[in-house]
């Protein structure tokens, strides 16, 4: 449920992302259509220095295409745990990692068919890419090298456990909200920018998409 959904509804809401360009624009966004909301701008790994509410947040949330800039999930799962309220939880909802070791379409003349061409596990270096397009709008491109981490879906669940939390649920799904491997067609629309995409039903099925919740245990 996005931030403003979450405002509307009366809860106290505070977003977080790196970008000053994306603070402005929520902002922004915010002022346009009454909500109020708080946002602050950082690194993830730094958000305590500015933001200093340890066990403040009934609520925290992560969306799609956050985890693969994170580098290390250790610390995101004790940033978790410090801002939940006891008896709070976490909610997820993500592409799958074992989606990201398959192509999607752009790579596919590298390949030559459908199969692994990335590792599942996580190397600490990570991955970089150049003069990529931007998943937003396929028509620009970013200007500077970006560089991504793959984490396995026990990477996920164990940095939440090992940081105290108590795992509620897990599910796996045959589809995503965008076309995550090559081949993938619409197969629910909601608006001509959101739809989910699987494979055709005569293909194996992959898991594309994962939702997770874990509760923070009261004292």
């Amino acid at each position: 449920m996005p931030t403003g959904t979450w405002a509307r509804r009366g809860a106290l809401v505070t977003g977080v992302d790196l970008s000053p360009e994306a603070i402005a624009f929520a902002q922004g966004l915010a002022r346009e259509t009454g909500v109020e909301a708080e946002f602050v701008c950082s690194d993830l790994y730094a958000l305590p220095e500015l933001l200093k509410r340890p066990h403040a947040f009934d609520i925290v949330f992560s969306s799609y295409g956050a985890l693969n800039w994170l580098p290390d999930l250790e610390p995101w799962g004790r940033l978790i745990a410090h801002y939940l309220a006891p008896g709070g939880f976490f909610y997820v909802v993500e592409q799958h990692p074992a989606s990201r070791m398959f192509p999607i379409d752009a790579d596919m003349p590298k390949v030559g068919a459908f199969r692994p061409i990335f590792s599942y596990f996580h190397d600490p270096a990570g991955v970089r890419w150049s003069g990529t397009a931007d998943y937003a709008d396929p028509a620009a491109t970013h200007a500077v090298d970006s560089h991504e981490w793959q984490h396995s879906l026990s990477d996920i669940v164990n940095a939440l456990l090992r940081a105290g939390l108590r795992l509620d649920f897990l599910h796996e799904f045959p589809y995503c909200a965008w076309e995550v491997v090559a081949g993938v067609k619409p197969v629910e629309v909601f608006s001509p920018a959101h739809a989910y995409y699987a494979l055709p039903a005569s293909e194996p099925q992959l898991p594309l998409m994962f939702s997770l919740k874990a509760t923070l245990p009261e004292p």
